[in-house]
Protein backbone atom coordinates (compact mmCIF):
# COMPACT_ATOMS: atom_id res chain seq x y z
CA UNK A 1 0.00 0.00 0.00
CA UNK A 2 2.86 2.38 0.87
CA UNK A 3 4.39 1.76 -2.54
CA UNK A 4 1.18 2.70 -4.35
CA UNK A 5 0.89 5.89 -2.31
CA UNK A 6 4.47 6.76 -3.21
CA UNK A 7 3.80 6.18 -6.89
CA UNK A 8 0.60 8.22 -6.64
CA UNK A 9 2.44 11.09 -4.98
CA UNK A 10 5.13 11.02 -7.64
CA UNK A 11 2.57 11.12 -10.41
CA UNK A 12 0.69 13.94 -8.68
CA UNK A 13 3.90 15.97 -8.55
CA UNK A 14 4.51 15.22 -12.20
CA UNK A 15 1.02 16.50 -13.05
CA UNK A 16 1.74 19.64 -11.02
CA UNK A 17 4.80 20.28 -13.17
CA UNK A 18 2.78 19.78 -16.34
CA UNK A 19 -0.14 21.98 -15.31
CA UNK A 20 2.03 24.76 -13.88
CA UNK A 21 1.05 24.18 -10.27
CA UNK A 22 3.57 24.90 -7.48
CA UNK A 23 5.67 21.94 -6.39
CA UNK A 24 9.00 21.24 -4.72
CA UNK A 25 11.78 18.71 -5.21
CA UNK A 26 12.65 16.98 -1.96
CA UNK A 27 15.35 14.51 -3.02
CA UNK A 28 17.61 13.50 -5.88
CA UNK A 29 15.53 10.39 -6.50
CA UNK A 30 12.48 12.62 -6.86
CA UNK A 31 14.25 14.62 -9.57
CA UNK A 32 15.31 11.50 -11.45
CA UNK A 33 11.83 9.96 -11.17
CA UNK A 34 10.19 13.12 -12.47
CA UNK A 35 12.70 13.27 -15.32
CA UNK A 36 12.09 9.63 -16.24
CA UNK A 37 8.32 10.18 -16.26
CA UNK A 38 8.66 13.31 -18.37
CA UNK A 39 10.88 11.38 -20.77
CA UNK A 40 8.36 8.53 -20.99
CA UNK A 41 5.44 10.88 -21.66
CA UNK A 42 7.50 13.06 -24.03
CA UNK A 43 7.14 16.10 -21.76
CA UNK A 44 10.76 16.92 -20.98
CA UNK A 45 10.52 20.53 -22.28
CA UNK A 46 7.54 21.24 -20.02
CA UNK A 47 9.28 19.86 -16.92
CA UNK A 48 12.43 21.77 -17.82
CA UNK A 49 10.40 24.98 -18.03
CA UNK A 50 8.58 24.54 -14.71
CA UNK A 51 11.37 23.10 -12.61
CA UNK A 52 13.21 26.40 -12.10
CA UNK A 53 10.76 27.68 -9.46
CA UNK A 54 10.73 24.27 -7.80
CA UNK A 55 14.52 24.40 -7.46
CA UNK A 56 14.41 27.85 -5.88
CA UNK A 57 11.88 26.56 -3.35
CA UNK A 58 13.99 23.50 -2.54
CA UNK A 59 17.15 24.94 -0.99
CA UNK A 60 17.13 22.77 2.11
CA UNK A 61 15.44 19.63 0.77
CA UNK A 62 17.21 19.23 -2.57
CA UNK A 63 19.81 21.80 -3.63
CA UNK A 64 22.17 21.08 -0.74
CA UNK A 65 21.99 17.36 -1.53
CA UNK A 66 23.36 17.72 -5.07
CA UNK A 67 26.97 17.38 -3.87
CA UNK A 68 26.20 13.89 -2.53
CA UNK A 69 25.15 12.45 -5.90
CA UNK A 70 26.09 15.02 -8.53
CA UNK A 71 26.33 12.53 -11.39
CA UNK A 72 22.64 11.57 -11.10
CA UNK A 73 21.64 15.24 -11.09
CA UNK A 74 24.05 15.97 -13.95
CA UNK A 75 22.48 13.30 -16.16
CA UNK A 76 18.93 14.39 -15.27
CA UNK A 77 19.79 18.03 -15.99
CA UNK A 78 21.21 17.02 -19.38
CA UNK A 79 17.96 15.21 -20.24
CA UNK A 80 16.01 18.29 -19.18
CA UNK A 81 18.45 20.60 -20.97
CA UNK A 82 18.28 22.85 -17.95
CA UNK A 83 21.35 25.07 -18.06
CA UNK A 84 21.31 26.31 -14.47
CA UNK A 85 20.88 22.85 -12.94
CA UNK A 86 23.40 21.36 -15.37
CA UNK A 87 26.04 23.92 -14.43
CA UNK A 88 25.29 23.51 -10.71
CA UNK A 89 25.74 19.74 -10.91
CA UNK A 90 28.86 20.13 -13.06
CA UNK A 91 30.57 22.08 -10.27
CA UNK A 92 30.15 19.10 -7.96
CA UNK A 93 30.89 16.48 -10.63
CA UNK A 94 34.47 17.80 -10.90
CA UNK A 95 34.83 19.56 -7.51
CA UNK A 96 36.79 16.98 -5.53
CA UNK A 97 40.38 17.51 -6.65
CA UNK A 98 41.67 14.06 -5.65
CA UNK A 99 38.64 11.92 -6.51
CA UNK A 100 36.19 13.73 -8.80
CA UNK A 101 32.75 12.15 -8.90
CA UNK A 102 32.84 11.48 -12.64
CA UNK A 103 35.76 9.09 -12.15
CA UNK A 104 33.91 6.93 -9.65
CA UNK A 105 32.73 3.51 -10.79
CA UNK A 106 29.23 3.96 -12.18
CA UNK A 107 29.54 7.74 -11.85
CA UNK A 108 28.49 8.77 -15.34
CA UNK A 109 26.98 6.29 -17.77
CA UNK A 110 26.71 8.73 -20.68
CA UNK A 111 30.00 8.90 -22.68
CA UNK A 112 29.25 12.41 -23.91
CA UNK A 113 28.74 13.68 -20.37
CA UNK A 114 31.94 11.96 -19.24
CA UNK A 115 33.76 13.83 -21.99
CA UNK A 116 32.28 17.14 -20.83
CA UNK A 117 33.37 16.41 -17.26
CA UNK A 118 36.89 15.42 -18.33
CA UNK A 119 37.31 18.59 -20.37
CA UNK A 120 36.13 20.86 -17.55
CA UNK A 121 38.29 19.03 -15.01
CA UNK A 122 41.21 19.47 -17.41
CA UNK A 123 40.59 23.22 -17.54
CA UNK A 124 40.71 23.37 -13.75
CA UNK A 125 43.90 21.29 -13.80
CA UNK A 126 45.44 23.86 -16.15
CA UNK A 127 44.55 26.63 -13.69
CA UNK A 128 46.03 24.62 -10.81
CA UNK A 129 49.23 24.03 -12.79
CA UNK A 130 49.53 27.73 -13.62
CA UNK A 131 49.08 28.80 -9.99
CA UNK A 132 51.41 26.10 -8.67
CA UNK A 133 54.08 27.17 -11.14
CA UNK A 134 53.85 30.78 -9.98
CA UNK A 135 54.05 29.74 -6.33
CA UNK A 136 57.14 27.63 -7.02
CA UNK A 137 58.74 30.44 -9.01
CA UNK A 138 58.68 32.55 -5.87
CA UNK A 139 59.70 29.63 -3.68
CA UNK A 140 62.79 28.91 -5.80
CA UNK A 141 63.92 32.52 -6.14
CA UNK A 142 67.45 32.77 -4.60
CA UNK A 143 67.47 34.57 -1.29
CA UNK A 144 63.69 34.80 -1.06
CA UNK A 145 63.35 33.56 2.53
CA UNK A 146 60.04 35.36 3.04
CA UNK A 147 58.47 33.27 0.33
CA UNK A 148 59.66 30.08 2.07
CA UNK A 149 57.95 31.17 5.29
CA UNK A 150 54.78 31.98 3.39
CA UNK A 151 54.88 28.57 1.72
CA UNK A 152 54.76 27.06 5.19
CA UNK A 153 51.72 29.18 5.99
CA UNK A 154 50.00 27.69 3.00
CA UNK A 155 50.78 24.13 4.07
CA UNK A 156 49.78 24.59 7.70
CA UNK A 157 46.36 25.78 8.84
CA UNK A 158 46.84 29.44 9.82
CA UNK A 159 44.38 29.00 12.71
CA UNK A 160 46.50 26.30 14.33
CA UNK A 161 49.53 26.85 16.53
CA UNK A 162 51.58 24.62 14.27
CA UNK A 163 54.76 25.93 12.64
CA UNK A 164 56.86 24.58 9.84
CA UNK A 165 60.62 24.72 9.60
CA UNK A 166 61.60 24.23 5.96
CA UNK A 167 64.96 22.73 7.00
CA UNK A 168 63.32 19.81 8.79
CA UNK A 169 61.90 16.70 7.17
CA UNK A 170 58.78 17.46 9.12
CA UNK A 171 56.25 17.06 6.37
CA UNK A 172 57.02 13.41 5.64
CA UNK A 173 54.57 12.20 8.30
CA UNK A 174 51.80 14.64 7.42
CA UNK A 175 48.65 13.89 5.50
CA UNK A 176 48.86 14.46 1.72
CA UNK A 177 48.82 18.12 0.81
CA UNK A 178 45.38 19.41 -0.20
CA UNK A 179 45.92 21.89 -3.01
CA UNK A 180 42.54 23.63 -2.60
CA UNK A 181 43.29 24.12 1.10
CA UNK A 182 46.87 25.16 0.34
CA UNK A 183 45.76 27.92 -2.04
CA UNK A 184 42.97 29.01 0.31
CA UNK A 185 45.45 29.33 3.19
CA UNK A 186 47.67 31.53 1.03
CA UNK A 187 44.71 33.82 0.37
CA UNK A 188 43.58 33.81 4.01
CA UNK A 189 47.09 34.70 5.14
CA UNK A 190 47.05 37.61 2.70
CA UNK A 191 50.56 36.75 1.56
CA UNK A 192 52.37 39.45 -0.38
CA UNK A 193 55.98 38.62 -1.19
CA UNK A 194 58.43 41.12 -2.68
CA UNK A 195 55.58 43.33 -3.83
CA UNK A 196 53.69 40.47 -5.47
CA UNK A 197 49.93 40.44 -5.02
CA UNK A 198 47.57 37.49 -5.13
CA UNK A 199 46.22 38.28 -8.60
CA UNK A 200 49.42 37.23 -10.45
CA UNK A 201 49.09 33.86 -8.70
CA UNK A 202 45.79 33.41 -10.58
CA UNK A 203 44.05 32.31 -7.37
CA UNK A 204 40.94 34.48 -7.63
CA UNK A 205 39.59 32.48 -10.59
CA UNK A 206 40.68 29.13 -9.17
CA UNK A 207 39.01 29.72 -5.79
CA UNK A 208 35.83 31.27 -7.21
CA UNK A 209 32.48 29.75 -6.18
CA UNK A 210 30.31 29.21 -9.27
CA UNK A 211 27.38 27.64 -7.42
CA UNK A 212 24.16 29.54 -8.12
CA UNK A 213 21.38 27.51 -6.55
CA UNK A 214 23.32 26.60 -3.41
CA UNK A 215 23.44 29.69 -1.21
CA UNK A 216 25.10 27.99 1.78
CA UNK A 217 28.21 30.18 1.44
CA UNK A 218 30.54 27.33 0.55
CA UNK A 219 34.23 28.22 0.23
CA UNK A 220 36.67 26.29 -1.97
CA UNK A 221 39.55 24.90 0.11
CA UNK A 222 37.81 25.51 3.41
CA UNK A 223 35.56 23.60 5.82
CA UNK A 224 33.60 20.78 4.20
CA UNK A 225 35.05 21.82 0.82
CA UNK A 226 38.73 21.87 1.81
CA UNK A 227 39.56 19.36 -0.95
CA UNK A 228 37.29 20.99 -3.54
CA UNK A 229 37.52 23.59 -6.26
CA UNK A 230 34.11 25.13 -7.05
CA UNK A 231 35.09 27.08 -10.16
CA UNK A 232 33.83 24.73 -12.89
CA UNK A 233 32.05 26.46 -15.76
CA UNK A 234 30.92 25.73 -19.29
CA UNK A 235 29.96 28.03 -22.16
CA UNK A 236 26.60 27.69 -23.92
CA UNK A 237 28.27 26.50 -27.10
CA UNK A 238 29.87 23.61 -25.18
CA UNK A 239 26.64 22.31 -23.68
CA UNK A 240 25.88 18.74 -24.86
CA UNK A 241 22.64 19.78 -26.57
CA UNK A 242 21.37 22.42 -28.98
CA UNK A 243 20.24 25.45 -26.88
CA UNK A 244 18.13 26.66 -29.79
CA UNK A 245 16.06 23.48 -29.93
CA UNK A 246 12.78 23.86 -28.05
CA UNK A 247 11.16 20.48 -28.70
CA UNK A 248 12.95 17.21 -27.98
Amino acid sequence: MGNKETQAERFEKFLSSVYLRPYSIDSISELTNLTDMADYYRMLPILSHTISNALLDSQESFVRLIKHDPCAVFEAAAKLRHKVLFREALVWVVADWRDPAFREKGGLSNPRLRQVARCVYGEIATMVSRSTSKVLDGFLTPGCTDWLKSFGKGVIDPQSEEHWDGEQEYLTDRLPLSLPKFFRNIVNNDINIDGRTLDPLCLSDLLRNNLVLDQAGRVAGWGDEEDCFLCAEIEDEDLPWDPEEHDW
